[in-house]
């Protein structure tokens, strides 16, 4: 989170002021918030449908349950990781963009995510079952490889915030 903090003040252009201990309890707030948005969208995404089926067959509902959770698992994904994109991108940089001027970022992230999330759960519920010791392998450098992709499009929604910002938080010091 750090490094994120510090590219999206490279993108928007304004130097970092925040003391050191601020930062870092930035940083810690940033990494828990994100992290339980993250696997909260993640759940209710990737694995809506198991989650379904597991509440219908616990909870005596019927079959209204399984409606209410399938028309609300796609909008309560994609607010949630949009509003953990928006979060991070006003409260990272050294500037206070306003929410509107946060969002298209946090939708181009959460679209890219959606996808990137799709094929992770793709491949593990097809490709990943070689046998116990190269699935396992396998399967922890492709976890490996969606966390790399998500900061990357973590940061591209920055960087589009930032330009489409254009130059409006950069420091008159900085040549920008």
């Amino acid at each position: 989170v750090s490094a994120t903090i510090k590219a999206l003040n490279k993108a928007y252009g304004v130097k970092e002021t925040r003391s050191f201990l601020r930062l870092r309890l930035l940083s810690l707030q940033l990494m828990i918030g994100a992290g339980l948005a993250m696997i909260l969208a993640f759940n209710l995404l990737i694995m809506g449908s198991w989650i379904e089926d597991q509440m219908h067959r616990l909870l005596p509902m019927g079959h209204l349950l399984p409606n209410i959770m399938g028309t609300l698992k796609w909008p309560a994904g994609f607010m949630c990781a949009a509003a953990m994109a928006g979060m991070l991108y006003r409260s990272a940089p050294n500037c206070r963009p306003r929410i509107f001027e946060v969002l298209p970022g946090a939708a181009l992230f959460t679209i890219l995510w959606y996808f990137l999330s799709e094929a992770f759960g793709a491949y593990v519920g097809n490709f990943s079952y070689y046998n116990m010791m190269t699935g396992l392998l396998q399967g922890f450098i492709v976890l490996l490889l969606w966390i790399y992709l998500t900061a990357l499009f973590l940061l591209i929604g920055g960087e589009l915030n930032a330009e489409l910002a254009n130059g409006k938080y950069a420091d008159s010091s900085t040549g920008s």
